[in-house]
């Protein structure tokens, strides 16, 4: 009886789906620096989920517009990645 007990338990984990993933698309958009802005405020209004952290996700900006520092201007574009469920054209 225990054994027919843990045999259903098992198979019955085989019978289910498995869990289908949305996939993920990565793009970029371009942003115009206004006043006052940082690249901390720009960041936190364009992060994903995706990204693990704030610092990870600044310092990517920064590698991808080749700033050697964190300080943006007014007026600069900057090219800042995200991640969305949508997979656009």
């Amino acid at each position: 009886m225990v054994i027919g007990l843990l045999l259903g338990i098992i198979l019955s984990g085989f019978s289910r789906a498995p869990e289908k993933k949305t996939p993920v698309y990565k793009y970029y958009t371009a942003v115009t620096v206004q006043r006052d802005d940082t690249l901390w405020g720009i960041a936190q209004e364009h992060i994903t989920e995706e990204y693990s952290s704030m610092n990870k996700y600044m310092k990517e900006i920064c590698e991808l517009n080749n700033m050697r520092t964190d300080a943006v201007y007014y007026g600069q574009k900057l090219m800042i990645p995200y991640y969305s469920h949508v997979k656009k054209g």
